[in-house]
């Protein structure tokens, strides 16, 4: 969300023991040291969600509520430190529609395009997130590329880079992958790694082979191994980046909307609720699946415009991405999306 935590162990330890002089009011003692011992798991360790919910044997989203009641009732408090303007308001209802670890709404200018204020902000927060020794994975688009560009060289961090899926018969498209892996290596202080294979393929049986070659496994590998990802939504409308340039004959076209499919991440499509389209296509796809997207502890998602805007609803639905950075306008269709369903469904917000 753009923020700092004041949760030193000391302060922490202070807040702990002034509550349990308070006999309990908002919680007993029990519950405080649930909450104490989550809140330090996520905030001091670095645990995620999803990690702390299989070592305390609870669901996320009830992580989710007890990390929420940890600063309801003083245990974490938060101070704004944000370089850039971020819509604080649309970034908590999006955590809360769609219990997300956070989400960053960058505010665009009257003037500016949202794209240039999304490079700074993700450049940031990506300078922000990664910790030493991480590896980062990344998909490509100039969302990612942006962002890549505006960050500041922290060698100190000895991040990794690997790419997460293969190319695209596209000149320019297969440069700025390769510049978005080299950018962000260079910049991190790691090594780049590159998965030298077609992202689609002619036939499955292609696929195949091209993923028993060593070099191809290897990258495969390493993208597997990633403990950050960094990845772009595209839309299924005609006129979708991939689309464009990975040149699919118009039966392959009909058959991602026979099947419903709403967008992609890493070249693997999927519907309206974040399922994976079981289409042929998919067969002939080299890089990491989704499910090995779930497994990578934090999934970064950027995208924005309201062309996007079904295939972000579909991803946040399927529960593809645990960070969100977009802009306010499409943080405020997403929302308005959200609504106009759940009030056709007869459902709350």
């Amino acid at each position: 969300m753009g923020a700092l935590l004041r949760m030193g162990a000391v302060f922490v330890d202070e807040v702990i023991a002034k509550m349990r002089k308070n006999e309990g009011k908002n919680a007993t003692e029990a519950d405080l040291d649930t909450l104490y011992r989550i809140a330090r798991q996520y905030y001091l360790e670095n645990f995620t969600q999803e990690e702390i919910a299989r070592k305390e044997g609870l669901s996320r989203p009830y992580v989710s509520r007890l990390l929420q009641k940890c600063r309801d009732q003083g245990i974490v408090q938060v101070t704004l430190d944000y370089p850039f303007p971020t819509n604080v308001e649309l970034e908590v209802e999006l955590k809360r529609q769609f219990s997300l670890a956070e989400a960053v709404v960058a505010v665009s200018g009257r003037h500016e395009e949202a794209g240039a204020v999304i490079s700074r902000v993700g450049a940031y927060y990506l300078s922000t997130t990664l910790n030493s020794g991480d590896v980062l994975g990344v998909s490509w688009g100039r969302a990612l590329l942006g962002i890549a560009r505006q960050l500041s060289y922290r060698p100190d961090k000895g991040t990794d880079v690997a790419q997460l899926v293969g190319g695209v018969v596209n000149t320019e498209v297969q440069t700025q992958a390769n510049e978005l892996v080299q950018t962000l290596a260079q910049k991190l202080g790691g090594k780049p790694y590159y998965l030298p294979a077609p992202l689609f393929t002619d036939t499955p049986e292609a696929a195949e082979m091209l993923k028993g070659e060593h070099l191809v496994m290897e990258g495969i590998q390493r993208a597997r191994m990633s403990t950050v990802a960094l990845v772009g939504i595209g839309s299924a409308f005609s006129n979708a980046t991939l689309l464009k340039h990975a040149r699919f004959p118009d039966e392959t076209s009909r058959e991602l909307e026979r099947l419903g499919a709403v967008g992609d991440i890493c070249g693997r499509w999927f519907t309206s609720e974040g399922v994976l389209c079981p289409s042929e296509l998919d067969g002939r796809t080299i890089g990491i699946t989704l499910e090995e997207l779930k497994r990578i502890p934090k999934v970064i998602a950027v995208a924005y415009g309201s062309e996007k805007v079904q295939a972000i609803l579909g991803a946040l639905r399927g529960g593809l991405m645990d960070v969100l950075i977009t802009d306010d306008r499409t943080a405020a269709e997403i929302l308005a999306q959200r609504r106009f369903v759940l009030s056709v469904n007869g459902e709350g917000s």
